[in-house]
């Protein structure tokens, strides 16, 4: 009992009031949780994941079909459908994937492709692989990548002049069914001087007024063109030293042509009637008619478009590069190319020589430069293409600034001009009236030492038979005597038989034509061209 009171007496002196049971029962407790941590340790929690981690693209079990990117380097060459595996194994649409590298793939690889089959449409990546068409799957970016050596590419085409050399603009617009317009133009004239040899009489001679007219309509796609002259008692035109002129000056109200004009764009034909102005060829008479023309002439139709011939370059490239192309030191064209082989054409040229240099830069920085040079020339048709013009009718000339007509006679002129290839073009004409039919047949070419032409003729008629022929050699633009691309040289010569006649000649005043002449720039720098040389020489009968 004693010893009862002293534990109770010191609880109370300690400051513990709460009975001795509570006191117990939490030394019970303390024990109780320490023996459980010694036979249980604690252990950190494992974290625990919505989807088990894993590498398989694949994941769903079962066979799964998507439609990935094919890329080319950087090039996107379009999409196949596959059919990826449950062990991840993929399978290629065999149609698509054929349609996708057709102009991609050349030599074994393509033959290979070509040869593969599928029964189900699908074939596996690695058969496509087997074949020498080095195809693999990406599977973080989604996309099947083509990697094939520089051998295995087809050889592309790459048009850089295009067709046309000037830009169409957007502002162009249908021309209106009905138009028209009128231009005049007017002058004052005055002559003295009259009672020179061979001029007209003294009465013509003082001031005069002069006033022409240029009227034009078009009808639903039909143009008809008049062209009118008023004259004073003053004859403008004063007659050579030496010569008498054959006509009467009279005033008044003159007309001087009118034709209807009907074009086919689409064709590049133009067709002609009433007073027509005939385009004519070497060693053919240029006469005008009263008759009908029919002409292809992309120089009258087509303008802005390129039918002279164009330079052409081949390219190699092992890796992805940007080219620039240059022609007489101005960039024509930026290209970014996959590695391949690359026909480079449709470059557009000056007339004379021409430096071309492809500036390529590839996909590590390396640079690298091709040069070369080739001669262009205006006379020269690119290959395939063809001009050709025919015009019959009546010969007509002006007299004293009116139109005059030769009644009783008729005239027929024709020429064509085929592109054999882009250096050598052919020529064919002929030409005849009531006396006289000439026939003539050329070429002309292009080399690194300029254009040559030659061309040679026939006539037959009531004057004999005879031969000509004329020679034409034209080098413009060359480098290396005196300036930088700025010498000029031609000659020509021209060789008439004494038999030989043009339709609408009556006489011969020559049997040779001696001509020659050079230019060139007297120093750099843009400074103006000087004439050097120039000698021509004809011999009569």
């Amino acid at each position: 009992m004693a010893q009862r009171h002293y534990i109770l007496w010191t609880l109370e002196r300690s400051g513990f009031t709460r009975p001795l049971w509570a006191f117990l029962a939490i030394r019970r407790i303390v024990l109780t949780l320490c023996l459980i941590l010694v036979t249980n340790p604690l252990h950190a929690a494992e974290p625990e994941f919505v989807k088990t981690i894993t590498n398989h693209f694949n994941t769903t079990g079962k066979v799964i079909t998507l439609t990935l990117p094919l890329k080319d380097g950087e090039t996107l060459l379009g999409e196949v459908t596959a059919r990826v595996n449950p062990d991840d194994s993929l399978l290629v649409s065999l149609p698509e994937l054929k349609q996708r590298l057709q102009s991609t793939l050349s030599g074994a690889s393509k033959l290979g492709l070509d040869k593969m089959s599928a029964p189900s449409g699908f074939v596996a990546l690695d058969e496509v692989k087997a074949a020498g068409v080095n195809l693999s799957f990406d599977k973080g970016l989604q996309e099947l990548r083509l990697d094939l050596a520089t051998d295995l590419r087809l050889t592309s085409d790459i048009s850089v002049g295009g067709r046309s050399a000037f830009p169409v603009s957007s502002a162009l617009r249908q021309p209106a069914k009905v138009s028209g317009y009128v231009n005049l133009i007017s002058g004052i004239d005055y002559v003295w001087g009259t009672d020179m040899p061979g001029a007209q009489a003294s009465p013509l001679s003082g001031f005069g007024q002069r006033m022409g007219f240029e009227a034009v309509a078009r009808l639903y796609g039909l143009v008809l063109e008049n062209r009118f002259l008023y004259e004073g008692n003053v004859d403008a035109n004063i007659c050579p030293t030496g010569a008498r002129c054959i006509y009467q000056h009279e005033a008044g109200f003159k007309r001087q042509s009118s034709r209807g004009v009907y074009d086919f764009p689409e064709s590049q034909l133009r067709l002609s009637f009433g007073d027509t102005e005939p385009l004519a060829a070497p060693l053919q008479r240029s006469v005008e008619m009263l008759g009908v023309s029919i002409e292809k002439s992309s120089y009258k139709l087509a303008p802005g478009e390129v039918s002279g011939p164009t330079a052409r370059a081949s390219l190699r490239l092992d890796r992805a590069s940007e080219v620039d192309v240059i022609v007489n030191g101005v960039i024509v064209q930026h290209l970014r190319l996959r590695p391949g082989t690359y026909n480079i054409r449709d470059l557009p040229l000056a007339t004379g020589s021409n430096e071309i240099t492809l500036s390529i830069v590839d996909h590590t920085g390396a640079r690298r430069t091709e040069t070369f040079t080739t001669f262009g020339a205006t006379n020269l048709l690119r290959a395939g293409t063809s001009e050709w013009a025919a015009t019959a009718g009546v010969p007509s000339y002006l007299r004293d600034n009116e139109r005059a007509y030769h009644n009783g006679e008729y005239m027929a002129s024709s020429y064509l001009r085929y592109g054999v290839n882009d250096w050598l073009t052919a020529d064919v004409n002929a030409q005849a009236d009531s006396r006289v039919a000439m026939g003539s047949i050329g070429a002309t070419t292009a080399t690194p030492w300029g254009s040559f032409a030659i061309l040679g003729a026939a006539s037959t008629g009531d004057f004999g038979n005879g031969f000509a022929a004329c020679l034409n050699w034209d080098l413009i633009g060359y480098t290396g005597l005196m300036a930088a691309r700025g010498e000029n040289f031609s000659l020509s010569a021209e060789y008439r038989g004494k038999g030989f006649h043009r339709p609408g000649d009556f006489y011969l005043d020559r049997w040779l034509r001696v001509g020659a002449d050079a230019v060139a720039s007297a120093a750099r720098g843009g400074a103006p061209a000087t004439k050097i040389a120039q000698a021509s020489h004809f011999a009569g009968l």
